[in-house]
Formats: structure tokens, C-alpha cells, sequence
């Protein structure tokens, strides 16, 4: 499982956009905001055999709703990316 503790690579907004458009499997590629922490916010992105974290600066992709980066999966917002959500 993913943990905001662990760094995550970080990435700028658009090195985010365009990984955020390839994917192994269209039927199990997901994307996660999971939350903000110390300047950065965090993505879990989930695809075939694939489990990764990711970070960009905090403020460089628009999200509407923020928190403080967490563990639990309940807590984390679906993104609005890859082929089931228009990209």
C-alpha cells in the first residue's frame, strides 16, 4: 500500500498530466489524490502490476477539495484521469 510518508516520486504538474495518460490495463488503471502534506500533493495511481506514489508541488494541479495527506484508502479522491474518464 501506498503511504504519504514514503516520498513518492515527485513530478511536475505536467510530467503528472502526461504519465497520467498511458496505461497497462484500461479496466484497472486508477488515480487517487490521497491527500496534502508539508508543501506537496500526493497521488496514488494503481494500474496492472503497477502500484506507485507520486508528489507534485502543492497548488499545481487544481484540486477542489484538500486534506492532509492520509493512509486511509476511504479517504482518497478518484481523479479525473485515464480512458474510463475521458483521456
Amino acid at each position: 500500500m501506498f503511504s504519504f510518508r514514503t516520498k513518492g516520486k515527485e513530478l511536475t504538474k505536467n510530467e503528472l498530466i502526461t504519465l497520467s495518460r498511458t496505461w497497462k490495463d484500461s479496466e484497472l488503471v486508477q488515480w487517487h489524490y490521497v491527500g496534502t502534506h508539508e508543501g506537496y500533493d500526493y497521488f496514488h495511481h494503481r494500474d496492472l502490476n503497477t502500484v506507485m506514489g507520486y508528489r507534485v508541488k502543492e497548488g499545481e494541479i487544481e484540486i477542489d477539495t484538500k486534506f492532509e495527506a492520509t493512509s486511509d484508502e476511504t479517504q482518497w479522491i478518484l481523479m479525473p484521469w485515464g480512458p474510463q474518464r475521458g483521456q
